[in-house]
């Protein structure tokens, strides 16, 4: 069997619609190739403590399972290990990600060239729908099926390839040897990129292959990126250096209201080192995430066996529902917390009858929370948006 360690490499490809003056047009009439995503495979060693990150049995059961259904139609070549693996880890999600619509995936089995052992990725992004939140943005196939309320189309909304001769891992055990590759880590984190999680930086290294947006419009990642200072990625001029430098800043945060709740307040930081990795760089969390699935790379002997709660809040901003028990046993929201209007939390405030600087809120009345003018507290406190404010929040807020 030929066992590929030098680099591990997901891609995925996605067909671009649009509808433009009401009508329906598929750029080129074909598949449109973007920027691809991978992930860099690290070789562990025998001597090495790998990390074990299996599924959280402590999550109800009773109120988190097959909140969702992923439907694969596998590659007749795909071994049954491989499946069962596969269906192991769509069953993970399937209690995380709420959708009344089926998620349908298209999985082939074969020889990839090269070092790549594996693609993925939605198979439509579309823009410009009525039914979608926002005009001007790109949205992936699964998001736009929920929005319509139904399949917008036949074909499969995440499409899959995976290397036949790579030396994976098809155990669920979280318990693969130190060269293996585990399939279940691996599907996780590359159907999370199917369902949005990438944004649409293209550069070769050189300021003028560098560019954001797909025909003039970001996706629904782009609008989170920003600099330590709070200037948004999609908002420099593309083919500059001023937009290389900033993908090379290692200083590229994800600001979500729900991403910074469940990260004590913060902004994660994004992989920005120097010098640019296409499909690495910028549509990963930073290196310094060693254990969260959304990391930019694997090691061999890993098992990380769950969307974390970082991740899964990322998702949610991306428009996702979640399964509450999905989310954080708490949520910080501060106001240095960037919002786009009022954001409503359901919970109670506990008070000694001042506003301090951190206040404990636990479930029962609304707290609107809006970063450019006020936190007002329905109870009758309001705190001014340039004074320092934190809240402890339940962690599903208005879910």
């Amino acid at each position: 069997m030929k066992v590929k360690f030098e680099k591990l490499i997901f891609t995925f490809i996605l067909l671009f619609t649009i509808n433009l003056c009401q009508s329906q047009m598929v750029l080129n009439g074909q598949k449109v190739k973007v920027p691809k995503t991978q992930i860099e495979l690290v070789l562990g060693s025998k001597d090495r403590i790998p990390i074990k990150k299996l599924r959280d049995q402590n999550r109800s059961l009773n109120t988190c399972t097959n909140v969702s259904n992923f439907v694969p139609n596998y590659d007749s070549d795909m071994p049954i290990a491989a499946q069962n693996a596969f269906n192991y880890a769509l069953d993970i999600l399937e209690d995380i990600f709420v959708s009344d619509v089926n998620i349908t995936l298209d999985i082939n089995w074969e020889d990839i060239p090269g070092n790549a052992i594996g693609t993925a990725g939605s198979s439509f992004w579309r823009a410009n729908f009525s039914f979608f939140p926002e005009f001007g943005k790109w949205y992936p196939e699964a998001l736009t099926n929920i929005y319509n309320g139904s399949q917008f189309n036949s074909s499969a909304d995440i499409e899959v390839n995976l290397d036949s001769s790579t030396n994976w891992y098809f155990g669920t055990n979280g318990n693969p040897a130190w060269n293996q590759v585990d399939l279940v880590t691996v599907i996780i984190h590359e159907v999370s990129h199917g369902l949005g999680f990438a944004g649409t930086v293209f550069s070769n290294g050189t300021p003028s292959s560098t560019t954001i947006g797909w025909s003039n419009l970001p996706n629904i990642f782009d609008p989170f990126v920003e600099d330590g200072n709070g200037v948004q990625t999609m908002t420099l001029p593309n083919n500059t250096q001023t937009l290389l430098d900033a993908l090379t800043s290692d200083d590229l945060f994800f600001n979500g209201i729900y991403t910074n709740g469940s990260n004590g307040g913060a902004p994660p930081q994004l992989k920005s080192d120097n010098p640019y990795v296409q499909g690495s760089s910028y549509s990963h969390l930073d290196d310094g995430f060693s254990n969260e699935a959304l990391r930019s790379f694997i090691v061999t002997g890993d098992a990380i066996h769950d969307l974390d709660i970082l991740g899964v809040s990322m998702m949610r901003d991306l428009g996702w529902e979640v399964c509450n028990d999905s989310c954080p046993a708490e949520m910080t929201i501060a106001n240095n917390n960037e919002l786009e209007g009022n954001q409503s939390f359901q919970s109670a405030f506990e008070s000694d009858g001042d506003i301090e600087s951190l206040q404990n809120i636990q479930g029962g009345i609304d707290v609107i929370y809006d970063s450019k003018t006020s936190v007002e507290l329905l109870i009758g406190f309001e705190v001014n948006a340039n004074s320092n404010f934190e809240a402890t929040i339940d962690g599903c807020g208005n879910n």
